[in-house]
């Protein structure tokens, strides 16, 4: 039986070739646009759940309130995580982080390499998390300080082939580290991306070196720090249940009051706890990653796949008449509604078949230019993991249900007389379910062409606004404190290089961290506010071409001391409009001398934060001793940066041997800031071809097939006179009402869903109506397109073939 109906299933495909490629094409392309964009979102879904105790693992997180602001973190003390499992015995365990960016590791003497996934961690690290160990023991591989465990990746790049285990390598050519372990990878879908990992107790050690001119009272480090909301560690949980992950903020706030951190009335530090399964879509502190793109992503998806389908179901729908008297013929002559069901079933999973097939060759081409596309990076590995073949097979066997219903559950429960009487062709030749697809697909085409229009415009309204500085051909290169006493005369050599017009500097890497904020009560208004703090060079202002909204006075005391800007940020909220106010700053009354107009420094999806800043003329400032700071040089246009680049690292090296070099351009970092919408910009884009693609398909089918219909209507229309013109507006017009009727019914939805998406902004853009215009315009064009075509070739058909039979 299974044999007879794919024999007939392949005769049916074969005598409809036309049909069937549609068919195939259409579903092929949207399987393999779904199958891209589920390998994408399943990637994302999938983030931490590799750890085997990833429900039971949380993340502490800090928020500090001031006035109207909030200032959340992922850093806090070393305290927290012992302290909470002596206190609460649902901590069954902790693992605490101190990342350090940039580490300088020598393996040899002339070979140094500057890692970025350097952080200090406890000795339970193994124990807590999934990552695997390929070298060493788990239960000895931090058992001294100067122990360190590296990834397969690192081990690579700095061994080569050889065996790195018992390995020495040099921390700023200074600190000795024995390689003990080798770990795996970290996988692509996880957010702990950490590559060198040295234990907790060689702190002290490599906290000295990476602060050797910081003035520390006693040698203390900030494992000897009071409290709980000052540090920098990371602290993660492993906590028996959801009950007790649930007690821990309380407890933290208790612990904060105990310790003067928190009043019993005010608080100022507020702690939460997060999964570790929701870290990559919650608060993660720089991850792009967000639950409403992959939402839209997942949604694209679905409609692409639903439009492919709907293609088939459009064309049989079409086809049902033929396809009735068969059925009729068949009834008449002894199957059962069972049997027919199962055929056309059996067409269905065939052509799903074959377009899985040609689905997953294209899925195999496009994979990577895809990733590149969205500025996604997925491990092959991913590939071959339940939750991906689990959403392959899934979109398989939902095209074999879907597009196989209609016939199987429709056209089988079809009365034969009826039917052989020709009355079912009449009934269906209205079309209805047929109109509704054509119009859900060009519905679908041009509300994702608007999408595609305003969310390109708001990318370009992000990339061009201004921003209040001038950030084209600036070069930025952090420094770490070990300069700072050397900051004048590098600052002076670096203006001397060829291609260099000017140089700043400040304790402040723009858009690459934000500024230290400190509490102040205004003595204006009294206001209790929370500022940022910039300390730069008294050319800071100039270099950047930052506006002033109030001048200082002309006596040249911009740069002096006991003296300070504000942005109107922090002005508005001071209550301060002009010059000459004092505030006591840090036991001395500090004069504001003028007010800037606001600059960004961070995202455009949020406001312009307050600032004070505390300007210079000595570059050799004593704020550049604990955390370094950032030299900004302007390029001349036309400079060969490669050149200048080496000198100036050549030039750090020289006064700085210790520390790695590194630099970026302000424009890079801020389009980084705006990675999230240009990857919306570059997959809708890809969705809208798509879509159009799909629809365009689609309407090619049923034009052919009403053009085949119409054939003889059409020969005696041309006999009787009528002109090619006059055919094609016969055979297009109801097309193009269907098109039209799309446009209108798409048009507010497409509205809504981006003025929803454009909330998110601090600065966006209008929603204009000529780009729903717009829109229309393009899917009529592809619908004109199309069945102009095939009208076109119908109105030139010889009448006389056309009527030949009759």
């Amino acid at each position: 039986m299974l044999l007879n109906y794919l024999k007939i299933a392949f005769r049916q495909l074969w005598r409809n070739r036309l049909f069937s490629a549609v068919n195939v094409v259409g579903l092929a392309v949207g399987l393999a646009v779904s199958l891209l964009i589920g390998l994408f979102v399943a990637h994302e879904w999938s983030f931490d759940r590799f750890h085997p105790n990833a429900d039971y693992i949380y993340r502490v997180h800090t928020k500090m309130q001031y006035s109207d602001y909030e200032f959340p973190s992922d850093k806090a003390s070393a305290r927290i995580g012992p302290d909470l499992q002596k206190r609460l015995p649902g901590v069954l365990n902790f693992v605490r982080f101190f990342r350090n960016p940039d580490a300088p590791f020598d393996v040899s003497p002339r070979r140094r390499f500057t890692q970025d996934g350097f952080a200090l961690t406890d000795a339970s690290f193994f124990q807590m998390f999934g990552f695997r160990l390929l070298q060493g023991d788990v239960r000895t591989v931090f058992r001294t300080p100067q122990s360190l465990v590296v990834a397969e990746r690192v081990a690579r790049q700095w061994f080569g082939t050889e065996d790195p285990i018992g390995r020495i390598v040099q921390y700023k050519n200074k600190l000795p580290f024995v390689i003990t372990g080798v770990m795996a990878d970290p996988p692509s879908n996880s957010t702990l991306q950490l590559d060198v990992l040295a234990p907790i107790t060689s702190f002290r050690a490599v906290d000295q070196l990476r602060h050797s001119s910081a003035k520390r009272p006693d040698g203390q480090t900030e494992l000897d720090f009071p409290g709980y909301s000052r540090g920098h560690f990371e602290t993660y949980l492993l906590v028996k249940n959801a009950y007790t992950a649930g007690r821990i903020p309380a407890l933290l706030h208790q612990m904060t009051i105990e310790t003067g951190e928190n009043g019993t009335q005010t608080d100022l530090f507020a702690f939460f706890v997060q999964p570790l399964t929701s870290i990559h879509f919650g608060a993660n502190f720089g991850d792009i990653a967000n639950v409403r793109l992959v939402s839209l992503f997942s949604l694209a998806a679905v409609l692409i796949l639903l439009l492919a389908l709907v293609n088939y179901m459009s064309l049989t729908t079409a086809r049902s008449a033929e396809r009735g008297r068969e059925v009729a013929v068949r009834k008449v002559a002894g199957a059962s509604r069972k049997t027919l069901a199962g055929q056309f079933y059996m067409e269905s999973a065939l052509v799903t078949l074959i377009s899985f097939g040609l689905a997953l060759l294209l899925f195999s081409t496009l994979r990577v230019p895809f990733q590149n596309l969205i500025q996604s990076q997925i491990d092959n590995a991913f590939l071959s993991q339940p939750l991906f073949i689990s959403v392959a097979l899934g979109l398989m066997l939902l095209c074999v249900a879907v597009s196989g219903s209609y016939p199987a559950l429709v056209l089988s429960a079809f009365a034969p007389a009826e039917t052989l009487r020709g009355k079912f062709g009449l009934r269906v030749g209205s079309g209805r379910l047929r109109k509704a697809f054509t119009v859900l697909q060009f519905g679908a085409s041009a509300g994702l062409i608007a999408c595609s229009f305003i969310i390109y415009q708001q990318l370009q309204l992000l990339r061009t606004k201004d921003i209040g500085l001038q950030k084209a051909q600036v070069l930025a290169v952090p420094f770490a404190a070990n300069l700072s006493a050397r900051v004048a005369t590098l600052q002076q050599q670096m203006t001397q290089l060829p291609g260099v017009g000017a140089v700043t500097v400040a304790d402040l890497a723009l858009f690459r961290r934000q500024p230290t904020t400190v509490g102040f009560t205004s003595p204006v208004n009294g206001r209790e506010l929370s500022l940022g703090i910039i300390n730069a060079d008294v050319t800071f202002l100039d270099f950047f071409g930052i506006r002033w909204a109030v001048e200082p006075p002309a006596d040249n005391r911009l740069g002096t001391k006991n003296t300070m800007i504000l942005n109107e940020s922090a002005a508005k909220l001071a209550g301060i409009y002009d010059q000459g106010v004092r505030w006591p700053l840090f036991g001395n009354p500090v004069e504001v001398l003028g007010i800037t107009q606001d600059f960004n420094y961070a995202s455009l999806r949020d406001r312009v934060e307050p600032v004070m800043l505390f300007v210079s003329r000595d570059s050799s400032a004593t704020f550049y001793d604990l955390a370094g700071g950032c030299f900004y040089l302007r390029l001349t246009p036309g400079t060969n940066w490669r050149s200048t680049l080496n000198q100036i690292g050549k030039l750090c090296h020289r006064y700085d041997p210790e520390s790695a070099f590194s630099y970026y351009f302000l424009d890079e970092a801020f389009d980084n800031f705006h990675r999230s919408e240009s990857r919306l910009t570059n997959v809708f884009g890809l969705f809208t071809g798509v879509a159009l693609f799909i629809a365009g398909l689609g309407l090619f089918g049923l034009a052919a097939f009403t053009a085949e219909q119409r054939t003889k209507e059409i020969g005696v229309r041309k006999v009787l006179g009528a002109s090619v013109a006059s055919i094609v507006a016969l055979l297009s017009k109801d097309f193009l009402k269907l098109v039209l009727v799309a446009i209108l019914l798409a048009t507010p939805i497409a509205w809504y869903a981006m003025n929803q998406w454009l909330q998110d902004f601090a600065y966006k853009i209008d929603i204009e109506w000529w780009v729903f215009a717009l829109a229309g315009l393009l899917a009529t064009t592809v619908a004109v397109l199309t069945v102009s075509f095939q009208s076109i070739k119908a109105a030139l058909m010889n009448p006389v073939k056309s009527l030949r039979t009759e």
